[in-house]
């Protein structure tokens, strides 16, 4: 993702697994108009329609109503989450000048996320998840690819990602949200 950061011109940066699907023909305005509404947004995901860890809400389709667009939301709570995850970021290339880039210790993923988060926060920014977007994650699809060839032993240590994620913030990332001070959002930053 560096290497596609540092060759971009453009002013804002798509980070995308390539496991989503666009199926809401607005999902670019829906992120533009994220940032308008938040003016210290550093990066913003779309809320995503799927999840093979959750239970399904919607069975998947090419295009979706504005009343099932909704309907998750209603169902959801409406809840803009402070926190993103690298599957599908859109971020203004002015973030990276002020935060920089991906920290690729946590290579091959895992971990770079939640201290880019971090990062936004301690730059008084804010990590936003919108409902103003939509896309469709085939989730697991990369996470999958990884425990494979972790399994073949070829040398990736996800435990490793986690470990270093920890002691470079000091233990004040409380990744799934378990501590004392539980904060549901992902990647939340306590300090």
């Amino acid at each position: 993702m560096n290497v596609g950061i540092r060759l971009a011109t453009t002013p804002y940066i798509t980070l995308c697994n390539d496991d989503v699907e666009f199926i809401n023909k607005d999902w670019w305005q829906g992120i533009l108009g994220t940032f308008e509404k938040i003016p210290n947004a550093m990066a913003v995901n779309p809320a995503a329609i799927a999840d093979r860890n959750a239970e399904p809400r919607i069975p998947y389709k090419e295009s979706y109503t504005e009343q099932e667009y909704q309907s998750l939301i209603e169902k959801d709570g409406g809840k803009v989450i402070d926190g993103i995850c690298m599957w599908m970021t859109v971020v203004p290339r002015e973030t990276f000048n002020k935060v920089g880039l991906l920290d690729e210790r946590f290579y091959p993923g895992g971990g770079e996320d939640y201290d880019f988060n971090g990062r936004i926060f301690k730059a008084g920014g804010r990590a936003i998840g919108t409902y103003d977007s939509w896309v469709w994650h085939w989730w697991g699809k990369s996470k999958d690819r990884l425990e494979e060839a972790d399994k073949q032993g070829l040398g990736i240590d996800k435990s490793r990602n986690w470990n270093d994620l920890n002691a470079l913030w000091n233990g004040h990332f409380d990744i799934y949200g378990n501590g004392n001070d539980r904060v549901p959002e992902i990647g939340r930053l306590h300090i």
